[in-house]
């Protein structure tokens, strides 16, 4: 693993992945749309489905406003890219009820589907949310998930239903298990909260 410049003068941290291939991270930039832009585009109509639970064909301008509205404090997000095009994005935005909660998401694009991105960026986006104090990961997913649903049991997730939907909520261990190198993660997560990314 190491932090070199790409994407411009952007660093990314290098990750390896099972296969043996290799996934660049970085955080998004606030008001950074085109790379959420052509993750979705990436997605299936059913994945799409799986990660917005609703059928939408586009994101609106609003949606990639509030999507885009981080600042690496309450709200975090991590691109993943391969071969220089972004394939995922994972992030957390904290939420205002008791108890130091975020509410996680992600999305990968269809073709890079089962390598092991999902959770690299899931790592990233808990590390940056542990820097900050949050203590509880909460999402909601469609009962047929699968994917996002092992992916949040094998951090100790527990599910309920509420109005035909899934919610988890997962007590975040204070360092999780990742070969990702803190300190880089929360080194990058730091220049772009600065603005010196």
């Amino acid at each position: 693993m190491e932090m070199r410049a790409r994407h411009g003068n952007e660093p990314v941290l290098e990750v390896g992945l099972n296969d043996g291939r290799g996934v660049s991270i970085r955080p998004l930039l606030a008001g950074e749309s085109q790379p959420l832009v052509e993750i979705f585009e990436g997605m299936s109509v059913r994945s799409r489905y799986l990660r917005y639970l609703a059928a939408i064909n586009r994101l609106s301008p609003s949606m990639l406003a509030a999507m885009t509205g981080v600042d690496h404090e309450r709200h975090s997000a991590f691109l993943a890219y391969v071969d220089a095009r972004p394939v995922g994005v994972a992030r957390f935005i904290r939420l205002d009820r008791p108890g130091p909660v975020a509410e996680f998401t992600v999305e990968v694009v269809d073709r890079q589907q089962g390598r092991g991105i999902a959770r690299i960026l899931l790592d990233a986006a808990a590390i940056v949310a542990n820097h900050h104090g949050i203590r509880f990961l909460a999402a909601t997913l469609a009962p047929d998930n699968v994917p996002s649903r092992k992916l949040l049991a094998g951090i100790g997730a527990r599910f309920r239903f509420v109005d035909g939907l899934l919610l988890a909520d997962a007590p975040m261990p204070r360092l999780p298990r990742t070969t990702l190198d803190r300190s880089a993660v929360i080194k990058l997560a730091d220049r772009a909260l600065a603005g010196t990314v």
